[in-house]
């Protein structure tokens, strides 16, 4: 499954093929209770520098 997600993450998908994939996919298995999901629209700050 690892491989799957890692090849979603650089591929853009849309918005309804990313819901069925967590309601036929992830949400049929049984060892999984409930699911949440957040992504991210677009970076605002990339800066991980502390000023002195």
């Amino acid at each position: 499954m690892s491989a799957m997600m890692s090849s979603m993450c650089s591929t853009p998908i849309d918005k309804r093929t990313y819901q069925q994939f967590l309601l036929n996919v992830l949400g049929r298995h049984d060892n999984i209770a409930s699911l949440e999901s957040t992504f991210v629209m677009e970076e605002i700050k990339h800066e991980y520098s502390v000023s002195v």
